[in-house]
């Protein structure tokens, strides 16, 4: 027996932890196996760890046993989702370029269209002009002065759809409007002086 086993009265309970778990360095091992080869406190203490490194054991691996279905119930699903994903997103963006590049109304070639005035005229003897496209709206000015002009486009509700000014030129106004025009009725109105000096109907199919 060495000196250090032949000092120590009993093994503490941290040691002998240790030893049941079998995590005794070579150097501590020798000495404890000596001294419980003749203290009967330290064997019946060792008895007392191993049940309860034993209980401990068992109890661990009930959890894991009870855990691992939940753990796959929630894990399972993942590797799914994770092709899922992209396709949803690739789905997302399909929709996204089906909305923009088809459920979008397509602009039409430029269009020139030459406007009289029919105010008050049935719609189907008024000018006619493609929709969703830019349009040229060419007028009969020839009475009005040279001078810049105030340019107005409504709705049939009378909203006001586009805003703009315009000069005449050898006796005609041309404007190009600047944004493309949904299907409907539309009415040109040209002010001189910040008068409403003619209006004009606008059919656009």
């Amino acid at each position: 027996m060495s000196a250090e086993s032949t000092e120590m009265k009993h093994v503490s309970e941290d040691l002998l932890e240790r030893y049941s778990l079998q995590q005794l360095p070579e150097e501590q091992l020798a000495p404890v196996e000596e001294h419980l080869l003749v203290c009967e406190l330290c064997q019946r203490t060792l008895t007392e760890v191993d049940d309860y490194v034993c209980s401990l054991k068992i109890a661990a691996r009930q959890v894991t046993e009870e855990t691992m279905p939940a753990r796959r119930l929630q894990t399972a699903p993942r590797r799914p989702l994770q092709w899922l994903l992209p396709l949803s997103s690739g789905a997302l963006i399909a929709s996204l370029l089906i909305f923009v590049y088809v459920g979008k109304p397509q602009t039409q070639p430029p269009s020139d269209v030459t406007l009289t005035a029919t105010r008050g005229a049935s719609p189907s003897n008024i000018s006619q002009a493609p929709a969703h496209a830019m349009l040229t709206i060419m007028v009969d000015a020839g009475d009005v002065s040279a001078g810049p002009l105030r340019l107005e486009l409504v709705n049939e509700q009378g909203k006001t759809v586009w805003l703009g000014s315009g000069e005449t030129s050898q006796g005609r106004l041309a404007v190009k409007i600047t944004r493309p025009l949904d299907a409907g009725l539309y009415w040109f109105r040209v002010y001189e002086s910040d008068r409403l000096h003619q209006e004009y109907g606008l059919q656009v199919k």
